[in-house]
């Protein structure tokens, strides 16, 4: 009997632990999502979709026929969209004055625009004129753009901007350092679908090659990821990387040093991109008609765990205070987990978040759990300062510390 109970709660767990997807409204290939507050907004080959309730309804706010949407980007006020498409009309760079306005186009009309970038002092944008690859920056929210294609050579297919550099990858990957007039190599054999960068730490997603990783701004390399598939979309989330593309979905909990598979059920998906809101991690899906969901979804603690920092056996349940506090956005939360015989050494624990009015805002963790001491984050982008509550429950007891959200 405990046999057959120990494998339906197996059964169970495994399909709990899946990719949930988002079939309500959207449809077509997604090749981009971004985050804006509480919103999400999608954009694909039907149309850019908007959600103010964590996908569950979708508003249209530009339709796109026969058009690939390319990107999206939250910009200052404003809202930008790359749009390409085969014959090389219509495209070019859209706009809308705000987040629901209507889009429309103010750039680089009839370009196919395959990526668009930027920070808070220029955009930067991709394209590919009669199969030769340029490369375009605009200063002024797009009402002009100066190519900045000079020294750039061979295919070029994506963009980066972060620390006053311009980044550019293809079949090498190019930096520059004033604004495009001049530009080096840092890497020279990539075929780079996709670049990520938090500080000093880029990492490249290539065409059938993997990923490569430089811990010190390109000065060396080193492929941490060997793959015959697409890699096209990279999230660093502070230690944590989410990697994706061609029937693959990769974490890393290392910064990216090492990655597991965590494709499941994804089956023949192109994973295009990757958000995260709420602790919740949405991907886009650029190949609807061969896996006819746009979008998925998953709890991001089933993605990266609870780690489990210390295997020496606690005495009592003990919730540490959260560290850095105040914390900006993000803090790590500890906790203990004592054996208790009553339970089998078992306990579940669940650990929730709380505004100073008492309303809970997220669940971290809700589950059973070995003795030991663990450590979740808790990622406070979406939420305003304040005072928030952290509580730890476990069995008819409680614990609860306060925090402080300073932006």
């Amino acid at each position: 009997m405990k046999k057959i109970v120990i494998i339906l709660l197996l059964q169970y767990a495994f399909v709990y632990a899946q990719w949930v997807p988002i079939t309500n409204v959207v449809g077509g290939d997604i090749e981009t999502i971004i985050i804006h507050n509480t919103d999400i907004y999608a954009a694909g080959t039907v149309a850019v979709f908007k959600s103010t309730n964590y996908g569950v309804n979708w508003s249209t706010k530009m339709t796109s026929p026969a058009m690939a949407t390319r990107i999206l980007l939250n910009f200052g006020s404003n809202f930008f969209c790359g749009i390409s498409n085969a014959t090389n009309t219509l495209g070019g760079v859209y706009k809308a004055a705000n987040y629901d306005s209507n889009f429309s186009v103010i750039g680089l009309i009839n370009k196919p625009v395959k990526d668009l970038v930027g920070d808070s002092q220029q955009l930067i944008a991709v394209t590919s004129e009669s199969n030769i690859p340029k490369v375009y920056r605009s200063s002024n929210n797009g009402s002009n753009w100066s190519e900045i294609t000079s020294n750039i050579y061979g295919e070029v297919w994506c963009a980066a901007v972060y620390d006053n550099k311009i980044y550019v990858g293809g079949q090498q990957l190019f930096v520059s350092s004033n604004s495009g007039t001049n530009w080096n190599i840092i890497f020279d054999l990539s075929n780079t679908n996709v670049i990520g960068i938090k500080d000093s730490l880029i990492l490249l997603g290539t065409e059938y090659q993997g990923i490569y990783r430089s811990s010190n701004l390109g000065q060396s390399w080193v492929k941490t990821y060997s793959s015959n598939r697409e890699i096209s979309a990279i999230y660093i989330y502070g230690q944590n990387v989410f990697a994706a593309g061609d029937k693959s979905f990769l974490v890393s909990t290392n910064a990216g040093l090492n990655f597991t598979d965590r494709t499941e059920n994804l089956g023949n998906s192109n994973i295009t991109s990757i958000a995260l809101l709420n602790n919740v991690i949405y991907i886009s899906n650029g190949i609807y008609a061969t896996q006819p969901v746009s979008i998925w979804k998953r709890p991001l603690n089933e993605l990266i765990g609870i780690s489990q920092i210390s295997s020496e056996i606690p005495i009592n349940y003990r919730l540490y205070q959260n560290y850095p506090n105040p914390f900006n956005p993000m803090t790590n939360i500890k906790f203990d987990v004592p054996a208790t015989p009553q339970n089998s050494g078992k306990e579940n624990v669940i650990l929730k978040i709380y505004n100073v009015l008492g309303k809970e805002i997220t669940t971290l963790v809700d589950k059973e759990l070995s003795p030991g001491t663990y450590e979740v984050n808790f990622d406070g982008t979406i939420y305003p300062s304040g005072i928030y509550y952290c509580r730890m429950s476990f069995g008819e007891s409680a614990t609860v510390n306060k925090m402080i959200l300073l932006k």
